[in-house]
């Protein structure tokens, strides 16, 4: 029990360590949900060092009896909101389709409300857990629904990890590979802690725990440096390491691409309405065009400058760069027919073989020599509509 507890705590000191730093930065989706998982755990580690205190010290009161029920009601539950975040974390980082994944978030939500029905009952059903008044104090005795507490802490854990492996094959992008094969490996620290822990009874699925958001937790201090905070996307910085690593990768004949979209008048929009308005737009832009790109395994899109978006793709046809530049346009007319502010977007783009260009960084000058074209064609437009 002593070496339970103390694992216990150490654990909970690495979430508090970890929580404080989250808690005074800015967080997207995936890292709230991050954020509350942490919570969650801590919980469910507390909740453990009660129960061993309660069934060694207690001793046999009615009182000592609800406690217990009560404590273990949380360990059960903070277990299982504690995977089916790690799901909901998963689904975000892969960016799951957004219909199939309000689907599947919903279906597994019911699940876990119908299992804490059941542990509450459990007093009742002695169904997943029960306790029985021995000499000096209560013994705790696992219930014939256990499974039940099986299948879905490791259900919810394995499922996102078998989406995360399959992407992993299919992603050609070596960022991409690494971060699904971090999200296969991470739950399964926690998952054989835990089934270690069914044989042994010792307190090993909190170990697996604390090595896995130690491991998620140095990823985002990475996603800190090198991604846009209000749109989520890649960075500047980030883009040209990725240009970098492109140039030495690719061979020379490979036909490569880069398209520089333009959020129009996004300055008078800040003039005229606030820079909240403005950045509101952003970040429609920002997901208009990265629903857009998913679909396109061999693209990267960043965020380059307040109103530009740059995306680089490779092994990319005429026909196909086209099509991604149409998707996006239908997209933005499709968002301005239901939203009060309307917006416009200009592109540039130029393609060639990587041998082509002495270096991508003139990719890019030639990228900008085209949007500044095309802005020009537009304004022209514009001056002889109004005469």
């Amino acid at each position: 029990m002593l070496v339970s507890m103390e694992i216990n705590i150490f654990c909970i000191i690495i979430f508090a360590i970890l929580f404080f730093d989250l808690k005074r930065k800015d967080t997207t989706t995936d890292q709230k949900l991050f954020y509350w998982y942490i919570i969650d755990i801590t919980i469910f580690c507390i909740s453990d060092i009660l129960s061993y205190a309660l069934m060694d010290n207690g001793g046999t009161s009615t009182t000592t009896l609800v406690f217990l029920y009560i404590i273990n009601f949380l360990y059960f539950s903070t277990s299982a909101m504690a995977a089916y975040l790690w799901f909901l974390y998963v689904l975000e980082k892969l960016e799951i389709n957004k219909e199939g994944r309000h689907l599947t978030r919903y279906f597994c939500f019911i699940s876990i409300c119908l299992f804490i029905v059941v542990v509450a009952l459990s007093p009742v059903l002695n169904f997943i857990y029960y306790f029985e008044k021995s000499t000096e104090h209560y013994e705790y005795h696992r219930g014939i629904g256990i499974w039940l507490h099986w299948v879905i802490c490791w259900g919810l854990s394995i499922i996102p990890s078998t989406i995360a492996i399959i992407q992993k094959i299919r992603g050609s992008e070596s960022k991409q590979r690494r971060q699904n094969l971090l999200l296969f490996i991470v739950p399964l620290l926690p998952v054989t802690g835990s089934i270690v822990q069914v044989f042994t009874g010792r307190s090993l699925v909190q170990i697996g725990m604390a090595i896995a958001i130690i491991l998620i937790h140095i990823k985002l201090q990475d996603s800190h440096v090198f991604t846009d905070t209000l749109t989520g996307l890649y960075n500047r910085t980030y883009f040209h390491k990725y240009l970098d690593e492109k140039s030495k990768a690719l061979k020379s004949n490979v036909p490569v691409f880069l398209m520089i979209i333009d959020v129009d008048d996004l300055g008078m929009v800040n003039d005229m309405f606030g820079y909240k308005i403005g950045d509101s737009i952003v970040y429609a832009v920002a997901n208009i065009i990265r629903k857009i790109i998913s679909n396109y395994p061999k693209t990267m899109l960043a965020r380059y400058e307040g109103d530009e978006f740059v995306i680089f793709g490779y092994d990319c046809t005429l026909q196909l760069i086209q099509e991604i530049k149409k998707n996006i346009k239908d997209a933005v007319e499709e968002w301005n027919r239901i939203e009060t502010q309307t917006v416009d977007v200009t592109f540039g783009f130029i393609k060639g073989t990587k041998g082509y260009f002495n270096s991508f960084e003139l990719l890019i000058d030639f990228a900008y020599s085209e949007l500044q074209k095309e802005k020009e064609k537009k304004k022209n437009k514009n001056r002889q509509t109004q005469n």
